[in-house]
């Protein structure tokens, strides 16, 4: 935003929007891919995925959102907007019957560096009436590896409230295994380096074969990402997974839709 050419212009433009937009409710909005326990046969998670409809460039890519908002000091603001309307989604939900389906909803670098965070998410918790355990705040593998010591007392502190943490992108980035030991972490989502390569990468097989292994001596839940096609779930359930969101399972979905999908779910239909 402090480039002088047209894209700082354009970039200033999308800062002053995204300002407004939050002002409104119907510019951003939210929709949900459905996580599938494939033994189980059944939805077992929602990971909230971000939109924003612009109304001169349509749909605007969530990585551009974020950036916008973090150039633009908005990300705090955006990241509260975005926890409060999963947590309300998920209060109707829970109130229509759907039980045992955590939502998750995606945590910036620079959110978890504001004290603030635990306090404000309890808050958002207790005006849903929402038990901590239905839902989970995922951070990227190299935000969750970072030995900054104010990230790692938010993210003490958000477990201490009872909500699930996941690390996302895991298993191609900065981290290992060795750093796991530090993080109250319950779910775990294998990169889609590692998912998408497992047809044609050994490699892949055996950081995938040790992720499980791992986490199943310790109880962590592993999510694979970026499922899309049945060749690529059938080599990943022979490895030991078990849970998936990609779409050969299904792609996000309006509330509605979503809300159809889980309560209709019925294995081997996609």
């Amino acid at each position: 935003i402090y480039r002088t050419d047209e894209v700082g212009m354009l970039a200033r433009s999308l800062v002053n929007d995204l300002n407004e937009a939050l002002s409104k409710n119907d510019e951003i909005f939210l929709v949900y891919q459905p996580q599938v326990n494939t033994t189980k046969n059944r939805v077992i998670g929602v990971e909230a995925l971000m939109r924003w409809n612009h109304p001169a460039y349509g749909l605007i890519p969530p990585p551009i959102i974020v950036a916008v908002a973090e150039d633009g000091d908005l990300i705090d603001r955006l990241g509260l907007r975005v926890l409060h309307n999963a947590c309300a989604q998920q209060r109707q939900w829970l109130d229509m019957g759907i039980k045992d389906v955590v939502m998750s909803v995606n945590v910036s670098a620079i959110q978890l560096k504001d004290d603030r965070l635990p306090v404000s998410v309890a808050k958002i918790l207790d005006r849903y009436k929402l038990s901590p355990e239905c839902i989970e705040l995922e951070v990227t593998e190299s935000t969750a590896l970072d030995q900054n010591s104010a990230t790692n007392a938010v993210l003490g502190q958000i477990h201490a409230t009872g909500v699930h943490l996941a690390i996302d992108d895991f298993g191609m980035g900065h981290g290992s295994l060795l750093y796991f030991k530090q993080f109250p972490v319950s779910t775990l989502k294998i990169d889609k380096v590692l998912s998408i390569d497992v047809l044609k990468s050994k490699t892949a097989e055996d950081i995938i074969i040790n992720i499980m292994e791992f986490c199943r001596g310790r109880g962590v839940q592993v999510v694979v990402e970026f499922v899309d096609n049945p060749e690529q779930l059938a080599a990943l359930r022979r490895l030991g997974c078990e849970i998936f969101q990609g779409y050969l399972f299904s792609p996000p979905k309006s509330p509605d839709d979503c809300l159809n999908y889980i309560r209709n779910y019925k294995p081997g239909q996609f």
